[in-house]
């Protein structure tokens, strides 16, 4: 059993790591967009940055449920 929550542990770890890092560079980018004024730009990887916030709750509530299961 505790071989199996180290397991969960770790894959939820990866990520939530993985997502971290998407997110930075979508920031890093829209921020170079905002400074060469490019509105396009910033509006897409504000978008993208949207649909990630929501991806990521998706996985916090996938993540809580297999957690509750063990």
């Amino acid at each position: 059993m505790e071989g199996m929550r180290l397991a969960c542990l770790r894959q939820k770890f990866t990520s939530f790591k993985s997502i971290k890092q998407v997110s930075t560079t979508l920031t890093v980018r829209m921020w170079a967009a905002r400074e060469l004024k490019d509105g396009r730009s910033v509006k897409e990887m504000y978008s993208f940055l949207t649909k990630l916030d929501v991806y990521r709750k998706q996985v916090i509530e996938g993540w809580s449920g297999k957690w509750a299961e063990l």
